[in-house]
């Protein structure tokens, strides 16, 4: 198999949790899953490089 038919697969695993009694200030920049349950305030994004899933509960908050 040629790497340029190589195509990216759904990721289905969280490798990062902001729990719920967790709050960041600052911009969070992540690789792979991301599940957020508390407060961000700032830009959320996965690296531009890597596919990235972002999981946000209907009790989190992202300001940014």
């Amino acid at each position: 198999m040629s790497m340029f038919n190589k195509t990216s697969k759904p990721q289905n695993r969280i490798d990062s949790l902001i729990g719920a009694t967790t709050r960041i200030e600052g911009n969070v920049i992540f690789s792979g899953g991301l599940r957020v349950d508390g407060m961000v305030r700032g830009n959320v994004a996965a690296l531009a490089d890597q596919p990235g899933t972002l999981v946000v509960s209907s009790d989190a908050r992202i300001d940014g």
